[in-house]
């Protein structure tokens, strides 16, 4: 009997994959709850699943809605595939081997291979991961995909990446890791992966815009429902929105944008800390930080200057997109300092809003690629793996 598999090919077995992935562990009515399927569609795409070896039942729990009633949990088959994930910053490399159900084998930090090379970057990046699978007993058939997130300027293509923060242009970074790797390779900005992994773990608006504030500026969106990353469909972020008033001549040619008024780069500025290399603007912005946290008046006065900068950008950000939240991330973003500062300014604007709804993420950029991965490669490859097992038996 020929099995209709038009079902494993809907977005519905991606979106419980997804949420098995987020979650640990579902259970067949908590995926009904969610996705709002029926029992039987659910159990008919969770059946199939498991009968694949991508789905494991594990441990019976007590249903928090039904009194007495017993429900099984599901969840990714741990042995499945593995993933890497890549993170690639001005003031952070790292080099993550996970397995499909997310659990972190290893983490190795990549601080000491030099940007100032991309191919070469890239090639080292790709040795040290062989090198990874080799210690762990793995070969790249082993190894389902490889994410990487990174510094992307505003507006850039993940195709051709473009990057200030550390000294790229046009480099086709998926391309090279392709070839070097033998595996296939997705790219996403940071700002993109941190709010992906913010709403699949966090998650429960239909809309959220992310301002990651470290050295420089990025952000990106979730708008009716829909990742919007800088440079799709035309949407820039708010790295370059210029600010009144600010005079500090920005990368792209003009004055005051946000990238270096309203960030890490405006807080150097304003104390005289230029400094020559990204290595060292990162070391002495984490000094100026805990300076501020330890109660340093003009560290304190330097990033509330900042903050106030950011604050116009967010204003426009709530009259434009109106979302539910708006997330704060990255060094400079998390700060207690920093995040007040910007709704005091906003309050002086007269936005009256709660502060709870400018909230941080503490998301790390690494966990962010790992759960890019596993949405790219495991998610999808579950559905595509059902679809190949039913041409078979056919």
């Amino acid at each position: 009997m020929i099995q209709d598999t038009t079902a494993f090919r809907s977005p519905n077995s991606n979106r419980i994959a997804a949420l098995v992935l987020a979650n640990g562990a579902m259970s067949r009515t908590q995926l009904c709850d969610v996705t709002g399927l029926t029992g039987a569609a659910v159990s008919r795409i969770t059946r199939d699943m498991i009968s694949a070896g991508f789905l494991c039942e594990g441990p019976e729990v007590i249903a928090a809605k039904r009194a007495g009633r017993r429900e099984v949990m599901l969840k990714i088959a741990e042995d499945y595939r593995h993933v890497l994930a890549l993170t690639i910053t001005g003031n952070r490399r790292t080099l993550v081997l996970a397995k499909a159900s997310g659990r972190i084998i290893e983490e190795i930090d990549l601080i000491d291979v030099s940007l100032t090379d991309p191919v070469v970057a890239l090639q080292t990046f790709s040795d040290r991961a062989r090198e990874c699978l080799a210690a762990h007993g793995l070969k790249p058939m082993d190894v389902a995909g490889v994410a990487v997130s990174l510094s992307i300027t505003a507006a850039g293509s993940t195709e051709l990446v473009t990057s200030s923060p550390l000294g790229w242009q046009n480099v086709n970074v998926r391309d090279i890791l392709e070839q070097a790797l033998g595996l296939p390779v997705v790219v996403e900005a940071r700002a993109t992966s941190i709010l992906r992994a913010d709403l699949l773990l966090n998650a429960s608006c239909s809309s959220a815009f992310l301002i990651n504030v470290a050295l420089g500026v990025g952000s990106s969106a979730y708008l009716n429902n829909n990742l919007v990353a800088p440079g799709v469909s035309g949407f820039g972020g708010v790295t370059h929105l210029v600010v009144p008033g600010q005079e500090q001549p920005c990368y792209c040619g003009r004055h005051g944008c946000l990238e270096v008024s309203g960030g890490g780069h405006a807080i150097l500025s304003a104390l005289g800390r230029a400094q020559p290399s990204a290595k060292l603007k990162n070391d002495t912005l984490s000094d100026i930080l805990n300076d501020a946290s330890l109660g340093d008046h003009d560290a304190i006065v330097s990033i509330r200057m900042a903050a106030q900068n950011m604050a116009a950008g967010i204003d426009s950000v709530l009259s434009l997109f109106a979302p539910e939240a708006l997330i704060l991330t990255g060094i400079v973003g998390r700060h207690d300092v920093y995040r007040m500062a910007v709704v005091e300014a906003l309050h002086a604007m007269g936005r009256r809003i709660h502060a709870r709804m400018i909230r941080v993420s503490n998301i790390r950029s690494s966990d962010a690629a790992v759960w890019l991965a596993l949405e790219t490669f495991i998610a999808q490859d579950l559905i595509e793996a059902i679809d190949h097992s039913f041409a078979k038996a056919v």
